[in-house]
């Protein structure tokens, strides 16, 4: 998820991708909601 953008929450994507992002966010080890309820 380095290269996201604002202009990315606007683009569709197929099941694969939309499943590899939502687990980027939501993985309990290594996901980004994870290190922001660590953090913040």
């Amino acid at each position: 998820m380095k290269d996201w953008s604002e202009q990315h929450r606007y683009l569709f994507y197929n099941e694969i991708e939309a499943k590899n992002r939502y687990s980027s966010v939501s993985d309990p080890e290594t996901g980004v909601l994870q290190w922001i309820k660590q953090y913040w």
